[in-house]
């Protein structure tokens, strides 16, 4: 928010007092000493978001600035919307340290508090400097400190020097990716530190936290994994039951392994009360919700989450991505937009905008002109989105030859959480297009061997019973195709998960389409439109698949109510924080 010359009337626009704690300056300039400084910085963060009276920027937002920021104070301030800014430095030497930490108010640039501490390197000792830090920042604030969270702020999570200091490095790697290799990293330093000191229920909470995320992005979906983050959630259960990152654990494991969302939201709140400050913990409730099909209420925790880490790319995307669902084009433009200015490598934000601008208001032209501001196209995981955004523009253009010419440079096989699409479904749905009917039953049928396949090995993936429904259905052999869609979105209906839930809806109406049962077609497709959800790129109104209704007035009613932003249901107002 903003007045009317475009600068902010006043730093922090929450109510509480507002801090940003940026990077410690590293004075021994020991590049092994590095670490160390960069651990307590982080484990300083953690002390002071105890506290709920005061709101505090995340650690992924701060480090954007570094140790030695070139923007003054309070041009940071107002970016990361914080009135105060803490800086300092840690010198080391042996076994003692020297750290001096200062507190400016950004908004009147005025020193409000400093101190320097010398104390020898001990868990203890560095628990109880961050401690006072925590105290005294709130006091110079006047941040109201709750008397059981000066009690969490002084508690050390262990005594053990060696198992600290692996911790801290498993929660560096931890936070720093979703990356296979960084993920398996962090495990193993969690292993190693409730190895030292079985009774760290800190460690225990993220091993199991990295045990479930490993598992549920399919970086080691085996029942080890999966036994190994409910004993480790168990075990912190049992040490620590009312640590906010227990909770977080086991939100993780019900989430992540199990699929269970209820279970999963009531332990997020709880760890969302104890750690008000916690972009992650905001966040998970968001992500909860919208699985539960409660997109507006989604919408509003991810709002909250950037105010803690407002540099998030992550964050960004989502945010994005829920506007998208609920019909908000205008603000998922700009939030994409956003997104792009803060990260403008991110080659998979310019997919998204494009497909943005084609829902919106079907501008191939826009949606051409962002796919050519992308740097170079990434594979990996994004492959299904990237590949399919200027496909889709050509598919709107009615362009089919360079929408097959685009599928020569696709993987086998394009797939994400939501979908599994081979290669030669696409170039037969192209084709049947082109009114080539010889080449798309060629490719149909190419597409049913590959899935079957695909089933041998996953025989309880509904994305794979999907897509066999639409091979099938290509084949003519509507009967079966009906059975196989109707299968996937029997293991997983919207009522378990919504968004996933509407990708099985999506592919059983054009099922009946091909099949020539046009009112259950409609039926599904009625269902879809009168939730949030992101589908129908292209949009209902230029997809040329759904030409075989064009016309037809229930159809045409149905793309008008499709283009129109979605109502948010009149419900008590219920704040997003917890008191």
């Amino acid at each position: 928010s903003g007045d009317s010359d475009g600068s902010r009337a006043a730093l922090g626009s929450d109510e509480r007092p507002s801090i940003a704690v940026l990077p410690l300056a590293n004075r021994s300039e020991r590049e092994e000493d590095a670490f160390f400084t960069d651990a307590f910085h982080d484990e300083l963060l953690t002390r002071l978001a105890m506290i709920g009276g005061l709101k505090v920027i995340s650690r992924t937002s701060v480090l954007s600035y570094g140790e030695r920021p070139t923007k003054s104070l309070r041009s940071i301030g107002e970016e990361l919307d914080a009135r105060y800014i803490m800086e300092g430095g840690a010198f080391r030497a042996d076994d003692h340290v020297r750290i001096n930490l200062q507190l400016i108010d950004a908004l009147e640039d005025a020193h409000l508090w400093a101190r320097t501490f010398d104390v020898e390197i001990a868990v203890e000792n560095l628990i109880s400097v961050q401690e006072e830090v925590a105290r005294e920042v709130a006091a110079a604030v006047e941040a109201e400190v709750r008397p059981a969270e000066l009690v969490a702020i002084g508690v050390a999570p262990t005594l053990d020097r060696q198992a600290y200091e692996l911790y801290l490095r498993g929660r560096q790697l931890y936070g720093r990716s979703y990356r296979s290799e960084d993920l398996a990293e962090a495990e193993g330093l969690f292993q190693r530190a409730v190895a030292i000191d079985s009774s760290f229920a800190l460690a225990w909470s993220f091993l199991s936290a990295t045990a479930a995320r490993r598992y549920f992005l399919h970086h080691a979906r085996d029942e080890d994994t999966s036994s190994l983050a409910w004993a480790a959630a168990n075990r912190a259960t049992e040490l620590a039951p009312d640590l906010p990152q227990t909770h977080f654990a086991l939100g993780e494991y019900y989430y992540h392994v199990l699929m269970d969302l209820g279970r999963a939201l009531q332990e997020y709140l709880i760890a969302h009360r104890g750690s008000p400050n916690d972009d992650e913990i905001t966040a998970g409730i968001g992500y909860i919700k919208r699985r539960q099909g409660d997109w507006w209420q989604a919408r509003d925790y991810l709002e909250e989450a950037l105010e803690y880490n407002p540099l998030s790319g992550n964050l960004l995307w989502d945010l994005g991505e829920t506007q998208y669902g609920l019909r908000l084009y205008p603000d998922a433009v700009r939030t994409f937009e956003r997104l792009i200015s803060l990260v403008p490598d991110r080659t998979g934000a310019y997919a998204y905008l494009s497909r943005l601008h084609l829902s919106w208001n079907g501008d191939t032209d826009r949606a051409r002109q962002t796919l050519r501001r992308a740097p170079a196209w990434e594979p990996s995981s994004s492959a299904n989105l990237v590949l399919s955004a200027p496909m889709n523009v050509e598919l709107v253009d009615r362009d089919y030859q360079a929408a097959l010419a685009l599928l020569q440079a696709a993987p086998e096989v394009l797939e994400d959480q939501f979908q599994l699409r081979p290669r030669s479904l696409l170039a037969a749905q192209v084709n049947q297009l082109l009114v080539d009917t010889m080449a798309a039953r060629l490719h149909f049928d190419s597409a049913r061997v590959v899935i079957e396949q695909r089933l041998t090995e996953a025989p309880d993936d509904q994305r794979l019973y999907s897509a066999l429904g639409l091979a099938l259905a290509g084949l003519g052999r509507h009967s079966e195709a009906i059975i196989a869609a109707r299968r996937g979105l029997a293991i997983m209906p919207a009522q378990r998960e919504a968004w996933k839930g509407m990708y099985g809806h999506e592919a059983l109406a054009r099922v009946y389409a091909m099949a020539g049962d046009y009112e259950s077609a409609m039926r599904e497709l009625e269902r879809i439109v009168s939730h949030p959800c992101i589908l129908g790129v292209p949009p209902l109104r230029l997809d040329p698949f759904w030409d075989l209704l064009r016309g037809e007035p229930r159809f045409e009613n149905l793309v008008r109510e499709s283009e129109a932003p979605l109502v948010q249901p009149r419900r008590p107002a219920v704040p997003v924080t917890s008191p």
